[in-house]
């Protein structure tokens, strides 16, 4: 890499500087190297990876669990139909498994879009 050797000054207000070092910081960079990035139009990962996997690692922990619990449900609701047992709780756990399910699928999602916008 060529040796840096020419400084450009910049201005900011305490607001505006303030939020440019967070963005630097949660990106793993220097403010410099940050600026020169987007300057540059080089990428710059707005995700911090020492708090994006624990998170990713635990949705999908937690998606998995999830869809354990719906096929033993449905395990159960197929036996109960065969064996004319009728049980309304069946049906409000499956929808509330399915609820749940759908949340944490909307916040894998959210993940990915932050992913993509880096």
């Amino acid at each position: 890499m060529d040796k840096r050797t020419k400084r450009i000054a910049i201005r900011f207000n305490e607001a505006r500087y303030k939020k440019l070092k967070e963005e630097a910081k949660s990106s793993n960079l220097s403010v410099s190297e940050y600026l020169r990035r987007l300057l540059l139009g080089n990428a710059v990962s707005l995700i911090n990876a020492k708090e994006f996997l624990p998170t990713l690692k635990s949705l999908t922990a937690e998606l998995r669990q999830n869809g354990n619990n719906i096929n033993q449900l449905t395990k159960y609701a197929n036996y109960a139909e065969k064996n004319g047992i009728e049980n309304i709780d069946i049906i409000v756990e499956f929808n509330r498994l399915l609820k749940e399910r759908v949340n944490i699928m909307r916040k894998i999602e959210g993940l990915n879009r932050k992913i993509m916008k880096a």
